[in-house]
């Protein structure tokens, strides 16, 4: 079966493999607990920091990605997602990022080295969850 939703409370519930899309593109796809232990693109990083604890004060507002989703009509060089990246190089303005393999099971299409996108996504996790 497959299920589109926005709602990773739901993936991680039902989820065994899990495709993060952008621009109607697959950008990051693995084992569901890869995927919520080792993520490893920018914009896996930006959805799970807009989702609300239920075991924590809320802290205010929502982490937001900022930005604007782009026009699938024009979409952008290189990368579709260097617009609200913060993390975007001069690369991903020209080329974009092949999906390739990170780990056993997990393809990501970044331009990031695979050692930073992966210290990267542990710093960020380990906020989230502290």
């Amino acid at each position: 079966m497959i299920m589109i939703t926005h709602d990773l409370g739901v993936i991680a519930e039902l989820a065994d493999e899990v495709a993060v899309m952008y621009a109607g593109r697959v950008m990051e796809r693995a084992p569901r607990e890869t995927l919520f232990t080792v993520p490893e693109l920018p914009y896996t990083w930006g959805l799970m920091r807009s989702i609300p604890r239920l075991d924590a004060p809320r802290p205010g507002r929502l982490d937001s990605i900022s930005g604007l989703p782009p026009s699938l009509i024009h979409l952008p060089s290189g990368c579709p997602f260097h617009p609200r990246c913060p993390y975007v190089m001069d690369v991903c303005l020209k080329t974009e990022p092949a999906l390739e393999q990170s780990g056993r099971g997990h393809l990501v299409a970044c331009h990031l080295p695979i050692a930073e996108r992966q210290r990267i996504g542990h710093e960020l996790l380990a906020r989230n969850v502290s």
